[in-house]
């Protein structure tokens, strides 16, 4: 598995997030910076990726805040039942 990814055959799909063994990216709705000039341009991996614009990362940080929360829920429901 490589930590590369090619965003010029992505479909957008999410089947690469939810087969990261670490969790280490997750899907939002902002497309900035998915252009460029050559098929290079397109390829995104660890160092490219760690580095957002500071008009996004507040974005990011909210959501990842959101889905923290989310999965804390879902892991007390869970031992709720299986308590019960």
């Amino acid at each position: 598995m490589s930590g590369r990814i090619d965003i010029g055959r992505c479909m957008f799909c999410g089947l690469c997030m939810e087969a990261c063994p670490f969790e280490s990216f997750f899907m939002t709705n902002e497309y900035d910076g998915m252009s460029g000039y050559s098929r290079e341009d397109l390829w995104y991996d660890a160092d490219r990726t760690r580095v957002l614009p500071s008009v996004h990362q507040e974005r990011v940080d909210a959501e990842l805040v959101k889905r923290a929360e989310k999965e804390q829920k879902k892991r007390a429901k869970a031992k709720a039942r299986a308590e019960a």
